[in-house]
């Protein structure tokens, strides 16, 4: 489901809609071993938390963005009410490209991306031009067709143990 629901999401039309928050799908290939599984290639992305937010503005373009995308999949049908169950902190990243000028290490989040390891000294939120923030994870999500429209989806899967 993660694949189909990724790739959907990444075609030409959907990639040039600016509410498109979901991460885009650079390629894909299916593994060598075992053909049930497939690999995705998104672009590099870092938690959307570090660093911190320095303003009021940065946490409005955040909050902003995430409903936009929100917006954009109940429009879809791909995320349904009642579904957003898997949306937490852990499945929101951001493009750190321009807040990072010298790169950022792709597996030592505080340091450049260089063969010397250098705490990386990234530039605030509101300094660079724009902060894209992208929703990454869509290994539980349903899409409906147009005459599901009343439809619900029930399950136990999803980020919070301790649902009341």
């Amino acid at each position: 489901m993660l694949f189909k629901s990724s790739r959907y999401l990444s075609d030409e039309e959907k990639l040039r809609d600016p509410h498109n928050h979901t991460v885009p799908v650079l390629d894909a290939f299916l593994d060598d071993e075992n053909e049930k599984y497939t690999f995705i290639v998104p672009p590099l992305l870092h938690p959307y938390f570090h660093p911190d937010f320095f303003s009021v503005d940065e946490v409005l373009n955040f909050t902003r963005q995430l409903l936009e995308v929100v917006s954009m999949l109940q429009g879809l049908k791909v995320i349904s009410r009642g579904s957003l169950r898997d949306c937490s902190d852990l499945n929101i990243m951001m493009d750190v490209d321009k807040m990072f000028p010298r790169g950022l290490h792709p597996t030592i989040s505080v340091a450049e991306a260089s063969t010397r390891i250098r705490l990386a000294k990234p530039r605030r939120r509101r300094d660079v031009s724009y902060v894209r923030y992208y929703y990454v994870d869509f290994g539980i999500s349903v899409k409906f067709d147009h005459d599901d429209d009343g439809k619900r989806v029930f399950g136990v899967i999803g980020q919070d143990d301790e649902v009341p």
